[in-house]
């Protein structure tokens, strides 16, 4: 028994000294975490995420320069104490805040993993910061939140080369990629100079073969008093650098605006404060209830406006904000579900950045989440309340955001005794901005309003829904007249551009590349690109008859002066019918414009038209099939500017 009693005090008195060495290990070199396989780290110690860097994007900076934290109870009195220094260093000397969470949608949770690792800058959610054995000093646990600001290590500056000479021949092959150099385009120095007692500074021997030789070299001599990897404190350019990139200079915003016929509660226009709106009765508010002053000394979103709910039928109107439906429900018969989200989609090159609303993560919107399980084609439709428009026109106005490479298809319907009539779509990749559209519904004494996304070939399909808004016209035309463009020009080579197909028509515009099928009408192509341009064209073989009309609607656009309307056209065919051109003011009957009969050639002809819309406007495109299949019409590129064609050309 005493053998064995010995043998055992042996094995502990061993295993101590080994946790004493590692510990040992960890605060001399805490951004190595040599071993460490649970999780990937880039450069020892920073937890990646390949979706973007944080300095070089303010979407990944921390609102209102504050994270909210959660220690968790794994660790002693000492080392939360500890913690608390540290964020306490950064309190003191920038603008910085650490407070304990509540229900914030974005925090760190500080946890004792085997190691120390942060990501760079806030990236949504729940995120990791481990403090572990041997980097609970208050210095390593300010490197590891400076990662949790939005810094990289100073030593993978673009410019590092100027100050720092790497000895690769010391640095073991599998450990090199730790020393790369970053672009300008990853990472902003923020003006500062190179810092050599930076606390995000390699020490001179991080990572090496040979701990008696260097890893960094400096090419010129350290400044008195300046070690390289110093743990101890933040360094005056650390500092100079946080306040920089979280703008500690800006204190406040502008008055916050009062919208008519409403209020507002709070004069407090410091960055971090917030203002709520409301309106007066019989008025809804449209946009967000409250918003942020952002520590870029703007407000979250826009002014709100408050519309009349009582003329006409009740004005409904939507944000999502706080996973709020608004009474808009998910079809049970689709494939996908409409997801909410107030951030970037999960992924990459796709979806929008933020809500559109706020512009921040205190608003939401709705989105295809379109990576697997989705699929190329499977479609989410959401159903609105059932709505009542009787004795006045009513318009849906919503926008939209539909960024990706292999985006899909959205529509819009009106949806009247359980039959879809299509009012809306729109397809392909059309930017991460987000794009408002207006639309003027049929009358009917009662009606819903679906929306239906469909799955594009890949995960790069996530689009997205906003501010969906339902009203009498009249209202409306004034609320969206700012957010309407004042141009528009449409090759039809990448699709619709957001024209629609009308549903009291007979058959449909087509998207053609190359001849007719049909011998002896239509275009041979395309008028600017006759290999792989598109156009729009009637095929007018059977089973079309005489006097069948395809009509096509323009997005729609602001007005208020005059304008020039330029398009192509092709009339080819000795039995030709005819095109019409029309305006269709906001909520009014529709005015013709121009019109053309008969054969005009082979030729493709450009065509220019003067009109004065007094308000919000859809261009109209009529095509009216002749007496036989010799008919085949077709326009393209057509282009809307600001001002008479005159001064245009």
């Amino acid at each position: 028994m005493k053998i064995l009693a010995v043998i055992l005090l042996f094995l502990l008195s061993v295993l101590t000294a080994t946790s004493k060495s590692l510990t040992a290990y960890f605060e001399t070199y805490p951004e190595e975490n040599i071993g460490i396989d649970s999780v990937f780290l880039t450069e020892g110690d920073i937890l990646a995420d390949m979706r973007r860097n944080a300095v070089r994007d303010i979407h990944a900076t921390w609102l209102n320069r504050t994270v909210p934290y959660i220690i968790e109870d794994t660790y002693d009195h000492s080392q939360r104490m500890e913690i608390k220094l540290a964020m306490t260093e950064f309190e003191e000397k920038t603008c910085i805040r650490f407070v304990p969470r509540s229900d914030e949608t974005d925090y760190i949770i500080i946890r004792s993993e085997m190691g120390c690792f942060s990501p760079v800058g806030r990236r949504g959610g729940q995120q990791l910061v481990s403090i572990g054995p041997g980097c609970d000093r208050k210095g390593t646990i300010m490197h590891e939140l400076m990662h949790a600001l939005g810094f990289w290590h100073e030593h993978s500056r673009p410019d590092r080369d100027s100050y720092i000479t790497i000895a690769w021949d010391n640095i073991p092959e599998d450990h090199k990629s730790n020393f790369r150099k970053y672009t300008e385009e990853d990472i902003d120095t923020l003006g500062a100079p190179y810092d050599y007692g930076s606390i995000m500074h390699y020490k001179n021997n991080t990572f090496a073969n040979d701990r008696f030789k260097p890893t960094i070299k400096s090419k010129f001599p350290l400044p008195d008093g300046v070690e390289m990897g110093q743990r101890i404190e933040l360094s005056d350019t650390d500092i100079l650098k946080v306040n920089r990139l979280y703008r500690c200079n800006i204190t406040h915003c502008p008055d916050a605006g009062v919208p008519k016929i409403g209020y507002r509660k709070g004069d407090n226009f410091q960055v971090a404060s917030a203002v709520h709106y409301n309106c007066s009765a019989d008025y809804v508010l449209v946009g967000s209830r409250a918003r942020y002053c952002m520590d870029i000394g703007q407000w979250t979103g826009n002014l709100p406006v408050c519309l009349p709910s009582y003329k006409g039928g009740k004005l409904h109107y939507c944000n999502f904000d706080r996973n709020n439906s608004c009474g808009w429900k998910q079809d049970k018969l689709d494939n996908q579900d409409w997801t909410f989200n107030n951030r970037d989609t999960p992924s990459v090159q796709t979806g929008p950045k933020e809500d559109r609303t706020m512009g921040t993560q205190e608003g939401y919107y709705i989105f295809l989440e379109s990576s697997r399980p989705c699929e190329e084609g499977d479609a989410a439709r959401l159903i609105s309340p059932s709505f009542d428009f009787s004795g006045t026109k009513a318009c849906l106005v919503f926008y939209y955001s539909m960024y990706g490479s292999t985006m899909g298809q959205l529509n819009v319907y009106q949806r009247v005794s359980g039959k879809n009539m299509k009012k809306f779509s729109q397809s392909g990749d059309q930017g991460q901005d987000w794009h408002m559209t207006a639309v003027v519904l049929d009358e009917y004494s009662s009606f819903e309003i679906v929306i239906e996304a469909i799955a594009g070939t890949s995960y790069k399909s996530d689009m997205a829904v906003d501010d969906v808004i339902v009203g009498s016209c009249d209202i409306l035309s004034s609320l969206v007249n700012g957010d309407i463009q004042d141009t528009m020009s449409c090759g039809f080579n990448n699709g619709l551009c957001g024209w629609t197909q009308a549903k009291d028509d007979v058959f449909d515009w087509e998207l053609m590349s190359g001849s007719t099928s049909t011998f002896n009408t239509g275009p041979n192509c395309d008028p600017s690109d006759c290999i792989k341009g598109q156009y729009l064209y009637t095929e007018a073989s059977a089973p079309r008859v005489q006097g069948d009309t395809a009509i096509i609607q323009s997005p729609m656009l602001r007005g208020g002066s005059e304008r020039c309307l330029a398009f192509s056209y092709h009339m080819f065919g000795d039995s030709m019918g005819t095109i019409k051109v029309y305006l269709s003011e906001f909520g009014s009957n529709k005015e013709l414009l121009w019109t053309r009969s008969g054969d005009h050639g082979t030729d493709w002809i450009r065509e220019q038209l003067d009109f004065v819309p007094k308000s919000l406007y859809q261009l109209v495109f009529e095509g009216s099939r002749g007496s036989s299949y010799r008919s085949d019409m077709a326009i393209d590129n057509v282009d809307v500017t600001v001002g008479n064609c005159a001064g245009a050309s």
